[in-house]
């Protein structure tokens, strides 16, 4: 509730009230809504152009190894502060670690679309195979039919 109404103050550029409720929506939140309370916290920071309380807070930000998202949101807004502040050698290092992220992002996307494929290759294979067994069956069903009536003619 407090990170929704923070939302809409931040939205609407009221900034000490998104921080009022963002600050209550950290200590309401539980660990998934953490993250995103600390990001508008930051943003009313930035907005309000105290960049280092802003920088701060980004830092402080724990995101997990594979939570490309949260990574890529603090390093851009990291990017933002440092450009704001003419903090060229931060800029570099936090746009190089952005796009590092983004990287990371794509290649796990592509190994998770790979798994995907392969296990769809390998589902069809099994299809394929169940498939030419029964034809096979039936054509040899279909000999033994046939040489059953040849072998009854005979007699």
């Amino acid at each position: 509730m407090c990170m929704g109404l923070a939302g809409v103050y931040l939205f609407n550029e009221r900034y000490s009230d998104a921080l009022k409720y963002a600050k209550k929506g950290i200590e309401t939140a539980d660990d998934a809504e953490i993250v995103p309370s600390q990001q508008i916290i930051a943003q009313c920071y930035y907005a309000c152009d105290s960049l280092d309380k802003a920088k701060d807070v980004l830092k402080s930000i724990q995101c997990d190894s594979d939570d490309y998202i949260n990574k890529y949101l603090v390093l851009r807004n990291l990017s933002e502060v440092a450009y704001q502040k003419r903090d060229l050698d931060s800029l570099y290092i936090y746009v190089d670690s952005t796009y590092e992220c983004l990287e990371n992002r794509f290649f796990h996307a592509q190994h998770v679309k790979d798994e995907y494929y392969q296990s769809n290759i390998a589902k069809e294979l099994e299809k394929e195979q169940i498939q030419r067994e029964a034809e096979r069956s039936k054509w040899i069903l279909g000999f033994i039919i046939f040489f059953i009536i040849l072998l009854a003619l005979y007699i």
